[in-house]
């Protein structure tokens, strides 16, 4: 990928008249593969990521275990110390 192919497709993708803005943009991809390749390439990292969260409901009910009330003192670096140790074991 040059900085001259990476514009030309900048240019035609801004120039594109999208009315849609609900479309499924995979979609979009996988009709434009041939015009965007490197667009295609670089969305396939974007819209692989999940979005959930799971993973901060889980750290957060770990910090709930771990801040308890016999553990009042616990400063928030080291709770996020030990709940960082507890959820990575």
């Amino acid at each position: 990928m040059n900085r001259l192919q990476f514009e030309d497709e900048w240019i035609k993708y801004n120039n594109l008249y999208t009315a849609d803005l609900y479309a499924d943009p995979l979609e979009f991809y996988r009709n434009n593969k041939k015009a965007f390749p490197i667009f295609t390439s670089i969305s396939k990292y974007f819209y692989c990521i999940v979005g959930s969260s799971v993973p901060s409901e889980c750290l957060f009910s770990h910090a709930e275990q771990t801040a308890t009330s016999l553990r009042n003192r616990l400063g928030a670096f080291n709770l996020e110390c030990v709940t960082l140790i507890k959820n990575n074991l």
